[in-house]
């Protein structure tokens, strides 16, 4: 990831090469406010008399002698903190925004408590330069910044940061920024009631959003760049500022009112929190340049590192101010939330994995909906309301609740095995087939059918076979079977797009859906791309949909949080009820418009708003060849007394022929007469734009209710 960033930013040609610095250090790291100190000096100098100027030079050789030794002490620290950036620290880093000028009073102003002596002795220090110009250059040897990067890990090393919170003193504060900066450091405590920042390097972010958690650094596999919240990787590190200049760094504000109190440790001026976070909890992400916020969002589509919302990227400059001690920490344990990361992950995975089946499938269902029916099911298991004004509840429900649960029936025992395999991350194999079948051996499944089924899963050529095998077995087991059929030939880590080309070619009405979803638990949240690839031009819902469809949830509508933090809590909180009413959502979301473009008349669409996001259905299948589908139940001789025969005899269908041997009773005389359903077939054909559907529905369902009796 690192290394597509800096492969992938923009290069300024101003920046491309530049000549050799000839500067010693002194001259590098001296201030600007030292450099117009020492301007002045040099014009008051040219206006006072020779003998006052060799008092001056007298004077400055003693102050020379006496300073020179805290000097370099103050130097040695000054040279260690800008080892650890690895360059330069400016006191003040610029700001590239356009919308967030500085004062030039605070531009200006002091930074540090001990800066008196430093402006004072300006002059001195441009001399010292002067004479001592190899023992600076030398000052920044690779062994010291070494023992720095050392220092630096273990704690031993502060940095002062600028809080950058006007509402730090309330809104009617009159002080000036020079004022405020200068507050003693030591009276600034760690405050819940503040601005709650974690900060990070730049090329970490992606691991969060990819995730779609926010978890302490032990958890998190190949971190791409070391930072504080590496000083004690079972813990996120919170603050109520920065602990760095370099604008490689940044803060992620959080909100912190969701958080349980005995969950935080406080430390002075930082805090430590143990439960990891769900990004939707990410308020703000502060940068310190355009450049940096447009590579941080090109590069998290580039390479897949989840979505980040642009309008919560802030560029704001960042002035060093407070100080962290780490190195009184000492190293603590915590709760391990590893089982509840991964069960985090697979949850948001089926249902990320999921939501787009029916685009995938359209062109052999002749169905599109936004989100599919198992997205709905899944979701009720987490939250029994939602989204029922779409999808009713259903006992679809319960296969669910025993995945995420984990408390499958003793009497399901092949399903039992399926999800309690799921969570392996291991790629099926044969050998998951030969188990598998033991199973189901176990359970007097092992009729021929069975094992055919299992015959072909061990092919590599004909292991596709098998789930149209499946399907037309009709066993009692065929839905467990159809599942592990599904995942052996795709439960593979490294191909985790083969399914998803292939789904249309596979579509199975009865089982599909289920297979796909227990799929992507599966492969998990943080497996997956960012989107789909781009659909084909045959695809019948091309005209429903922009670009590429987001897998991912884009934290662009309430309906992305809400579904994260439902299952944020049902796995982390344990909550009992939780509804979608009780999530905090951030207020500045719009909701998604209503009114897709329909690519035709004949076919009926839903529409409805769905926690701010846009559901849409749309049936492309011609309502009338629909019926004529429905009405295939239908005997071949039509009874006169049926629902479907009185509609025959208003519409003037001949009868089929009678004998008169078969008359019989007078009574019973329209028993024994029947309408020939070719007859019926051909009369539909002839006036199809004639015939009310709302009308043979209604038929379709008295008919329906008469057989069954």
């Amino acid at each position: 990831m690192a290394k597509g960033n800096r492969r992938n930013k923009p290069v300024d040609k101003k920046d491309t090469k530049k000549p050799q610095d000839s500067r010693s250090f002194w001259e590098r790291a001296i201030s600007p406010k030292d450099k117009e100190n020492k301007k002045a000096s040099d014009i008051e100098e040219r206006n006072v008399d020779s003998g006052e100027q060799v008092a001056g030079q007298a004077q400055i050789d003693h102050d020379i002698t006496t300073v020179r030794d805290e000097k370099k002490i103050s130097v040695e620290s000054e040279q260690e903190t800008l080892d650890n950036v690895g360059r330069p620290i400016m006191l003040q880093e610029t700001n590239h925004g356009p919308e967030n000028d500085v004062d030039d009073s605070a531009r200006d102003s002091k930074t540090d408590n001990g800066q008196d002596e430093q402006s004072q002795n300006s002059e001195l220090l441009t001399m010292q330069q002067q004479t001592e110009t190899k023992e600076n250059k030398d000052g920044l040897s690779d062994s010291g910044t070494m023992e720095v990067r050392k220092e630096f890990l273990q704690g031993s090393i502060s940095f002062d940061v600028d809080r950058n919170d006007k509402a730090d003193y309330g809104p009617t504060d009159k002080r000036s920024k020079t004022d405020r900066n200068n507050v003693e450091m030591d009276k600034i405590n760690f405050d819940l009631s503040k601005p709650v920042y974690v900060e990070i390097h730049k090329g970490n972010i992606f691991h969060y959003y990819t995730s779609g958690l926010l978890m302490p650094s032990s958890y998190v596999k190949n971190r791409a760049f070391t930072d504080i919240q590496t000083v004690n990787g079972n813990f996120l590190v919170l603050s109520n500022s920065s602990s760095h200049s370099s604008s490689d760094h940044i803060l992620l504000e959080i909100d912190v009112l969701q958080i349980e109190n005995q969950d935080i440790t406080v430390f002075d001026n930082f805090a430590l929190l143990a439960v990891p976070l769900p990004v939707t909890r990410i308020k703000k992400i502060i940068v310190q340049s355009n450049d940096l916020k447009s590579a941080i969002l090109n590069d998290s589509l580039l390479f897949n590192g989840g979505f980040i919302p642009e309008d919560i990227i802030i560029v704001r400059e960042v002035v060093i101010r407070q100080q962290f001690n780490f190195k009184s920490l000492e190293k603590k344990g915590s709760e391990d939330y590893q089982s509840k990361i991964d069960k985090y992950d697979r949850i948001l995975g089926l249902l990320a994995f999921l939501r787009n089946y029916d685009l995938l499938t359209v062109d052999k269902s002749k169905v599109f909906r936004s989100l599919s029916q198992h997205f709905f099911y899944a979701m009720q298991v987490l939250d029994e309301g939602f989204g029922v004004e779409i999808v009713q509840k259903n006992t679809i429900s319960e296969f669910y609740s025993y995945l995420f649960n984990e408390n499958c029936p003793p009497d399901k025992s092949l399903l039992k095995w399926l999800f309690a395999r799921v969570q392996i991350e291991e790629n099926f194999t044969d050998a998951d087939t030969l188990d598998f079948g033991k199973i189901l051996k176990a359970s007097g499944e092992d009729s021929p059918a069975v094992k055919r089924v299992l015959s072909l899963l061990v092919s590599n050529v004909e292991r596709k076979k098998a789930l149209k095998e499946v399907e037309e077995s009709k066993q009692k087991s065929a839905l467990p079977l159809y599942v592990f059929a599904f995942l052996r030939n795709y439960g593979n880590l490294n191909g985790i797009e083969v399914a998803r080309r292939d789904i249309a070619s596979v579509y199975s009405r009865s089982f599909g859906e289920y297979a796909f979803a227990v799929l992507g638990y599966f492969y998990g949240y943080k497996n997956l791309r960012n989107s789909e690839e781009r659909l084909s031009s045959s695809n019948l819902a091309l005209s429903m949909v922009k670009g590429k469809q987001p897998i991912k949830f884009q934290l662009s509508t309430r309906f992305d949080y809400v579904v994260i933090e439902l299952v944020y809590r049902f796995v982390f909180e344990s909550l009992v009820g939780i509804t979608a009413e009780t999530i905090r959502i951030r207020e500045d979301i719009e909701d998604e418009k209503v009114g897709k473009k329909i690519p035709g008349e004949n076919f009926p669409v839903f529409e409805k708003l769905l926690y701010g996001k846009l559901y849409s259905s749309i049936s492309f299948v011609d309502p009338f060849e629909k019926f004529i589908e429905q009405i295939s139940f239908l005997p071949q001789e039509i009874p006169f007394s049926s629902t479907f025969g009185t509609f025959c005899h208003k519409a003037k269908i001949k009868i089929l022929p009678v004998s008169i041997t078969e008359l019989g009773d007078a009574a019973y005389f329209l028993d024994r007469v029947f309408f020939a359903k070719k007859d019926l077939l051909r009369y539909l054909y002839d006036n199809r734009d004639k015939i009310d559907m709302e009308e043979m529905q209604l038929r379709i369902q008295l008919e329906k209710k008469i057989v069954s009796r």
